[in-house]
């Protein structure tokens, strides 16, 4: 199974009955997303890594090299130190 978190990003947290996952980038932004039905944890952490360290549009830094850390539901973009 392939998420593309893209189509599941939401703006704002109308219903607390629904499941969210949240990932601060390496720059302090905070996405909100709204968990994939039936994604486990390695399916959004794979889904985080395409996001936000695959496209080079997120890359705060070309050549750095970032991580995701954290768990299920808050994640957090981190570099890898030297």
């Amino acid at each position: 199974m392939s998420i593309d978190l893209g189509l599941w990003h939401v703006r704002t947290m109308e219903s607390s009955s629904k499941r969210f996952v949240t990932v601060e980038d390496s720059l302090g932004d905070v996405y909100i997303y709204e968990h994939p039905y039936g994604a486990s944890a390695k399916e959004l952490r794979d889904a985080i890594i395409v996001a936000f360290i695959d496209e080079p549009r997120y890359e705060p830094d070309p050549g750095e090299e970032y991580k995701v850390m954290g768990r299920y539901p808050d994640y957090r973009i981190e570099e890898v130190p030297a």
